[in-house]
């Protein structure tokens, strides 16, 4: 289901008139109450297998199932170590050279926030690569951003086909890194690839750990794009907060905003929050069933579909006091959520984002460097506006970025 306008405001009316959990039709369920949502999703994903190899499809058997969470047990081990100090910095660092090279130009700045984040993240799921095999990946991201951040009309939106065989391309090269990493012909990486070769491969087979690295590029192609440019969007449009931030973060080595971003950058941390509360991307998650779900609320078999909605819940009157209002002080120790539920920026568990923190911590180095290393300037402040595309997004957001 399309997070558009229209579906969001449909759904919310209707939650309006028929409370927090309803049936959008015979087969959909919505579920807007996020402890409901969790219990639903938490049951649904409990066993939650990788689908066979290819090789046993071919035959016609059943493969050893699999359980994702032996993929995201030892993502994690890795994340932890992508997090540490000296590679924060490394990661501040990439995101810094994109905006070097783009500083002075005019710029969709949009793009320019999904650029910097994703960049900086490709070398975390894979790196390594030849500047061929780099350019293909990269090729295939700036299409798949494309149809993030533009409508279906646009015309520099890239067409179906060409999407479609320049992902061919990028797997073949996922595949060939993998093969190359198994048999000892290329190097093993500190990225989230390794840890499927070095650890799952005989388990997983070469075509799941494909899909499941691949599945990781096209993760970091969304949400992080989507929450940098509407970060940057909140920034360009609150002087008075960037004035703030500016006083809190330039004292500070991006270092500290690993160690103690609570104590350290009180300020900044809120401000994140408050971007992630406001425009949280995805807009909606469509979750099919996979077994048998039964609460309270309702029941669900393998058929159905239930929707999610992180925007809607993050814009509850009954969870957040004047939700539709940018407020990042709602966060005071005095004024935040009743419960963890009702914040789920990066999804509910056992599917949740696995890498949330390291999420948080970038866009905190993002804030760190639009506030202390360079200006925004937007050309007509006027038409800049927030759409709620595939993700949200910010149109007519054009300008330029120059240094301090």
């Amino acid at each position: 289901m399309p997070a558009d306008p229209d579906i969001l405001r449909d759904l919310r009316a209707r939650r309006t008139a028929e409370g927090q959990i309803f049936w959008i039709n015979d087969t959909d369920l919505a579920v807007f109450d996020p402890e409901v949502a969790a219990r639903i999703n938490n049951a649904n994903f409990a066993q939650f297998t990788l689908k066979d190899k290819l090789s046993d499809v071919l035959r016609g058997r059943t493969g050893v199932p699999v359980d994702w969470r032996r993929v995201r047990s030892v993502w994690l081990a890795r994340i932890r170590t992508l997090s540490e100090p000296g590679q924060v910095a490394t990661m501040a660092g990439r995101m810094r050279a994109v905006l070097d090279r783009r500083a002075g130009q005019p710029l969709n700045l949009t793009w320019l926030a999904y650029e910097a984040v994703v960049r900086s993240l490709v070398p975390v799921v894979l790196t390594g690569l030849s500047i061929r095999d780099a350019a293909i990946v990269h090729r295939d991201i700036i299409g798949k951003i494309g149809v993030l951040t533009t409508t279906p009309d646009d015309p520099t939106r890239q067409h179906p086909v060409r999407s479609v065989l320049t992902q061919v391309r990028a797997g073949s090269v996922v595949r060939r890194e993998i093969r190359g990493r198994a048999a000892g012909r290329r190097p093993h990486q500190p990225d989230l690839v390794d840890p499927l070769v070095t650890d799952l491969l005989p388990v997983l087979g070469i075509s799941r750990a494909v899909e499941a690295a691949t599945a990781a590029l096209t993760a970091i192609t969304g949400p992080p794009g989507s929450s940098a440019a509407s970060l940057l969007y909140e920034l360009s449009r609150r002087p008075e907060w960037r004035a703030r931030l500016t006083g809190e973060l330039a004292p500070l080595d991006v270092r500290d905003l690993y160690r103690a971003p609570s104590s350290c950058a009180p300020a900044s941390l809120r401000f994140v929050k408050e971007v992630l509360r406001m425009w949280s991307s995805p807009l909606l998650l469509n979750r099919r069933v996979r077994t048998t779900v039964t609460v309270p609320e309702a029941e669900l078999r393998p058929g159905n579909q239930y929707v999610l909605c992180p925007y809607l819940a993050h814009h509850d009157p009954e969870r957040w006091p004047d939700p539709d209002t940018f407020q990042p002080d709602r966060w005071t120790a005095d004024a935040g959520p009743h419960s963890g539920a009702d914040f789920i920026p990066f999804g509910f568990a056992p599917t949740s984002c696995v890498g949330a923190g390291l999420a948080t911590i970038q866009l905190l180095l993002l804030t760190h460097l639009l506030c202390t290393r360079y200006r925004i300037t937007v050309d007509d402040p006027s038409r800049a506006r927030m759409a709620l595309l595939a993700v949200a997004t910010p149109l007519d957001f054009h300008g330029r970025l120059t240094y301090r």
